[in-house]
């Protein structure tokens, strides 16, 4: 018996060490092949586009759609709502909201993509950049009406000094010193704590923001049930044409 269980050890040994040069191997060569290591819609039988996509979750985390009022973290901000980069595979920076980012021990430069705009047709511009950094430092709360600034307004107030705009597609954001972390705390390429919005909707306070949040994602939201049920429509005019993010494929998404 003492002998089998080794034998079965090692066996299982094998196995793992088997599971994790072929997985291991199958997932480097997949990131060393982004972004190209996934379906794309319109080639090789996959549908241009679909009408519906359902999605069934168990929690999306906070019931408040408001950017600059959540009290915890959500991931539906992604579908609606800007973050300035997103991070590929490999971890390294990809474009969102913004091209590129140039971070010194003084702050970061973000140029942002000259098409961008919000559903209303706003420009998502450098100065909506500047006014969503200020929302969430709790900036706006009396102007705008609200109770409070989002639960996360301190790690803002911690990062952020100031901020400037240099040109419509150009801003800095002048920081508290070296900051190595803001991109992941406040860029949204790591965990996602802070979304943009549009300021237009947001300025006007929460219950004028709640009755239309057209944001500057590939999807607006259609109908809202908290906690139960929310359905986003497709942006037909969405944007965005990086390979990694661009219109949607699904027209409506629940």
């Amino acid at each position: 018996m003492k002998w089998k269980y080794r034998c079965t050890s090692r066996c299982l040994a094998a196995v793992l060490i088997t599971i994790v040069v072929t997985f291991g191997a199958q997932a480097i060569a997949q990131s060393k092949s982004w972004p190209d290591a996934f379906p794309k819609k319109g080639a090789d039988g996959v549908p241009e586009s679909v009408d519906k996509l359902t999605i069934a979750v168990d929690s999306w985390g906070t019931n408040d759609l408001n950017p600059w009022a959540l009290t915890s973290v959500s991931f539906l901000g992604d579908y609606y709502n800007l973050r300035l980069m997103m991070q590929d595979p490999n971890g390294d920076l990809a474009a969102a909201w913004a091209t590129e980012v140039d971070q010194t021990e003084e702050g970061l430069t973000f140029k942002l993509n000259p098409k961008a705009t919000f559903a209303d047709g706003t420009p998502a511009d450098a100065e909506a950049v500047k006014q969503n950094l200020e929302g969430f430092m709790g900036k706006y709360v009396e102007q705008g009406g609200y109770d409070a600034p989002l639960w996360n307004s301190a790690k803002a107030n911690e990062f952020i000094d100031s901020v400037k705009v240099i040109s419509p597609t150009e801003v800095f954001v002048k920081t508290k010193g070296p900051k190595p972390t803001f991109m992941w705390n406040l860029g949204g390429n790591g965990y996602h704590l802070y979304w943009y919005g549009n300021p237009k909707r947001l300025l006007q306070g929460p219950k004028a923001y709640f009755e239309n949040a057209v944001g500057g994602g590939p999807y607006v939201i259609q109908k809202w049930d908290a906690g139960n049920r929310i359905v986003f429509e497709r942006r037909e005019d969405f944007w965005a044409d990086y390979s990694h993010w661009h219109k949607p494929q699904a027209k409506t998404m629940e």
